[in-house]
Order: structure tokens, then sequence, then C-alpha cells
């Protein structure tokens, strides 16, 4: 089996690719990373070898390369949002022969804003450009792998964290930066709403598995069923870097509070269970920033 990767160089590929070496899968089969050059896509293998990606016969495409918002100002990016319908376009008129099986990485955006559970069954009502773009490419390939029998896979992925988050400019990081910085963390609102983070680590093993379906299961949400407090999470993280002495600050605003909670059953009935929990997990990512 030949698979292809795109969006190696990003957060989830990079992980994914070393959650796929550490456990020494698909040791027979041949890795390939899209990459892109001044419009032009080119793959190199796991050897390093480059090929053109019209010389390669992919049987499996996990397709993660797009452009992705790292703060909610940059939700809005027009032509952010615009190259991730051209590169999806890009990418299906080059092969050479159709794979088998596409697995697409979208993102939990395209649902309703709402304060119920999120899950598969949610109403879709995109809300910014970049969500826009990502159910754009989900409606195309559904209509490209159904016209060419490919098994087609859409995981739309919610609140991932862990090492090699340093772009983003979220929670979790911001929060860990602060404190290896000796900078008070801020809440707001005394941090009492409710977030679910999935660990890095699970969300690749999750990725792998849904490479073995078979057939089309509609969208899969890979997510944490787990929720805390937002004041729970900084608090911890506090606490793992030793830096007791620093104060929490809150900020009280009109916003208001919303809890973003999961329904995970059909993710955990097709793909398996998230292993990691949160604790262990913001460890592990604060070791990572402490270490650059």
């Amino acid at each position: 089996m030949n698979i292809l990767m795109t969006g190696s160089g990003g957060f989830i590929g990079k992980n994914l690719l070393h959650y796929i070496s550490k456990n020494n899968l698909f040791p027979n089969d041949t890795l390939f990373f899209v990459k892109r050059e001044k419009n032009n896509l080119f793959c190199l293998n796991s050897k390093q070898n480059i090929y053109s990606l019209s010389d390669i016969h992919p049987n499996v495409v996990v397709h993660l390369g797009a452009y992705t918002p790292k703060s909610g100002v940059d939700c809005n990016n027009i032509n952010g949002s615009l190259s991730n319908v051209v590169f999806l376009n890009q990418l299906l008129s080059t092969f050479k022969s159709i794979p088998t099986k596409f697995i697409f990485i979208s993102s939990l955006d395209v649902y309703e804003i709402s304060t119920e559970p999120l899950s598969e069954h949610s109403n879709i009502i995109p809300i910014s450009l970049y969500a826009h773009s990502k159910l754009f490419c989900e409606k195309t390939l559904e209509q490209w792998a159904n016209q060419n029998n490919v098994v087609l896979q859409i995981l739309r992925l919610g609140h991932i964290y862990g090492p090699g988050e340093n772009e983003y400019q979220k929670l979790i990081p911001l929060t860990i930066r602060n404190i290896i910085n000796n900078i008070s963390p801020t809440i707001f609102n005394n941090g009492l709403e409710r977030r679910a983070y999935l660990y890095i680590e699970d969300c690749c093993r999750l990725i792998v598995n849904a490479i073995h379906l078979e057939q089309f299961e509609g969208p899969i949400n890979i997510v944490s069923e787990n929720s805390v407090p937002i004041h729970q999470i900084v608090s911890s993280l506090v606490t793992i870097g030793g830096k007791r002495e620093l104060s929490i600050i809150n900020k009280i605003n009109d916003a208001p509070i919303r809890d973003i909670v999961f329904d995970n059953r059909k993710m955990k009935k097709l793909l398996g269970l998230e292993n990691v929990n949160l604790e262990e997990g913001l460890r592990s990512e604060f070791d990572y920033f402490a270490s650059l």
C-alpha cells in the first residue's frame, strides 16, 4: 500500500508521521509526503527520494494540507480560505491513477454555534470563510469519491492539543508560554466555560484507524468527551510549571459563557477511545515548550 500525505509539515502532520514511525506502522508500505513549490506539487518518500506526484500511484491519501487559522482573527482570511479549495482541486486533478481510499481532515467549525453537545447530527452552518472552505471541500470530495468509487472518510477535528502547537495563539500554548516567562496567565469570567481537549497522539491514532474503514461512514468528529472548566486547565498548567507564586488574572467582560462539549459516540464506535488523560497531556506539552 502506498500512502500519500499532504500537510506533513504542520502540527497534525508532523505528529502523525512521528506516530507512524514510533509505532512501526505500515512497515512494508511506502509513505509519500506532498510538498508545494511555486504552485507545483512534488513528493518525498520516507527515504527522501523526490518523485513527481503524477508518477506515483497512492492507494490511500491522507489530506491534511490546508490553510488553518492560528488565531480567531485569521478565520476569515480570504486568500487562505480560497487556497484550501484550490489545493484540493489541484491535488485531485494530478492523480495519474485514482486512490482507493481518501481521508480528509476537516473541522468542527462547519457546525452551527450551539449550547448543546456537538455531534455529527448538529446543524451545519459554517461560522467563517475557513469553515465554508472546509465544507466546500467535503462536498466536493463526496461527489468525486462517489463518481470514482473511492472510500472516503471525513474527519472533523475538534480541540486538539499537544507538542508542536508553537504557531497557535490558543489557550493552552499561550498559557504555557506565559508561565514559562513568569507572566501571570489570564482567564475571563472566572474561567467557567468548559472545553474538551483531545491529545495529539490520540488524534493521530484515530486518523490511522480511519484508514482501515472499508466504507464511507459519513463525517466523524474526532473529539474528547471529557470537558473541564478553563480555570481548571490554567490552574493545572501553573502547578505543572511549578509557578504557584503566579496569580491567575481574572477579567470580567460581557461575553456570554458558552460551554463547548462533544458527543463522540460515533468516533468511539468506529475508531476507538481516547487514551491520554488531560493532566498527562498537559504535562507533555509543557515539557515540550520548556525544552525549546
